[in-house]
């Protein structure tokens, strides 16, 4: 179960959708392309489906440290759209996000095959 924000997805004509997942799909292959640990990209996306969720828990994703409340401070401020390009200057983050990214793409055209059937 997870709470869906993805509006900016919904809004999209078929077509739209289509040549988005075709632009994330390539961008997630040029990051896995650049050398990372393989171990830090699992896609996981928590319960929201937001950009913004996915860049705290990339910043966060460190699990409860001695940092953990500091690490949790960073990722509520750095979470903003104006630092996913630093964010996304490292490859591992860069390659988890495109995942993400990718991943809510598939679910709204799955949620639209099935409207569709319904």
């Amino acid at each position: 179960m997870a709470i869906n924000l993805r509006s900016d997805l919904a809004k999209l004509t078929d077509d739209e959708l289509a040549e988005r997942y075709h632009q994330l799909w390539t961008a997630y292959e040029a990051a896995r392309a650049r050398p990372q640990s393989p171990s830090n990209i699992n896609g996981w996306r928590g319960p929201i489906r937001h950009p913004r969720f996915y860049r705290f828990l990339t910043i966060v994703n460190k699990g409860f440290s001695p940092e953990f409340w500091f690490d949790l401070l960073a990722g509520i401020i750095f979470s903003a759209k104006r630092y996913e390009p630093d964010l996304r200057a490292s490859p591992d983050a860069d390659a988890d996000l495109s995942l993400k990214d990718v991943q809510d793409v598939m679910d709204e055209m799955q949620r639209r095959v099935d409207r569709r059937k319904g």
